[in-house]
């Protein structure tokens, strides 16, 4: 039983109609947003937070030594640092910025408390695959 050349041509222009008018892959992962604003002193404590751009505190991982800043998880999964500056977003993307605002900063105490914070940021574990 040999395969007929009508059925190689049929096989192959399915195929390349197919191709050429697959539906479009869909998105799987959402967007990133990854914000910097100026604290607000409507946020609350820095060092303390309890909610912040609407979305509640988890976990705060780290507290500044003088008490002025924090680095938390939020309950929607994303990462804040908190401080005289407010960055919310993944934790790469803020383990990115730590690390810029790391080299750009003079004072030796907040240096080491960015480099602290992309520490801490590159070790945290994110969800298991499949985990909701």
């Amino acid at each position: 039983m040999g395969i007929g050349t009508g059925y190689i041509l049929k096989s192959l222009k399915f195929l390349y109609l197919g191709a050429m008018f697959s539906p479009p892959l869909l998105m799987r992962h959402r967007l990133r947003h990854f914000t910097v604003r100026p604290w607000d002193d409507a946020f609350g404590e820095a060092g303390h937070p309890e909610v912040l751009l609407g979305t509640a505190v988890a976990e705060i991982i780290r507290v500044r030594t003088d008490g002025t800043a924090a680095l938390v998880q939020l309950a929607d999964r994303r990462h804040a640092m908190t401080g005289a500056i407010l960055a919310v977003g993944g934790r790469t993307d803020l383990r990115r910025y730590a690390n810029r605002r790391g080299a750009q900063s003079d004072d030796l105490l907040e240096r080491q408390w960015y480099v602290d914070c992309a520490y801490l940021l590159s070790n945290v574990r994110g969800p298991r695959r499949g985990a909701r």
